[in-house]
């Protein structure tokens, strides 16, 4: 099959270190662009468990996780310090082609949420940042 492309799924995360209003908000807003299936709560587990009702989608990491993986886990706000741990929690839980990770404080100037995301759609970059640099 020749020629054959699949449509690359998009994933996309809501980083938190527990479940409110403000995640379920921008659930919501993310939902008019994204299927359910492709819509996590992302959360970091290393002080608490985070109980999220059904109909979400979970992926959480704690500090076994962390320890598995190898990586540092030494800080009581290590989700806030290591904002990356969500990305490989949620790329180790979920495969697709590219991943969106947003947290709860973000709001969308646009009329519509998706048309922030579709320009990016057939972008081949590996990563989008914003002010990256050395601190």
């Amino acid at each position: 099959m020749s020629g054959t492309r699949h449509a690359p799924r998009v994933c996309v995360g809501i980083r938190s270190h527990r479940f409110g209003r403000a995640e379920r908000d921008l659930y919501a807003a993310l939902s008019e662009c994204f299927r359910a299936e492709d819509i996590f709560i992302v959360l970091d587990e290393t002080g608490q468990r985070v109980a999220v009702p059904g109909g979400f989608n979970k992926v959480a990491f704690d500090r076994a996780a962390l320890d598995a993986r190898g990586l540092f886990a030494d800080h009581p706000r290590i989700g806030w310090l290591c904002g990356d741990y969500f990305y490989y929690a949620l790329r180790a839980a979920v495969v697709a082609d590219h991943y969106w990770l947003i947290e709860p404080d973000v709001r969308f100037t646009h009329a519509r949420p998706g048309s922030f995301f579709e320009p990016f759609a057939q972008d081949p970059s590996a990563v989008l940042l914003c002010r990256f640099g050395e601190r």
